[in-house]
Formats: C-alpha cells, sequence, structure tokens
C-alpha cells in the first residue's frame, strides 16, 4: 500500500527524477525513494531524459 501511494504521488508530481521501490527492512518501513535507473524499463534500453 505505501508503494502505490508514492507511486501514484510522485506521477502526480510529475517528479521524473525521483521513483518509489521496494526496499523492506528489519523495523523500518517497506518503500525507499530514490533515482530511477537508467535500466528499469522493461526492455532494457536506458531510459530517456524528460525534457
Amino acid at each position: 500500500m505505501n508503494h502505490g501511494f508514492l507511486s501514484g504521488y510522485l506521477e502526480g508530481l510529475q517528479a521524473a527524477g525521483v521513483e518509489a521501490v521496494l526496499d523492506p527492512q528489519p523495523g523500518e518501513c517497506c518503500v525507499r525513494l530514490t533515482t530511477p535507473s537508467p535500466w528499469h524499463r522493461a526492455d532494457r534500453q536506458p531510459a530517456q531524459r524528460r525534457r
């Protein structure tokens, strides 16, 4: 639920420089905010920079 909420929030803000990723840690939140990886896309091509 936290991942879905933060992903939607960032999408609504059009925050291209930040993404929510699952990163469960004992005693911590299961979501981490980070810069997008250029290899994140399913087609394994580097992401295009937005202008």
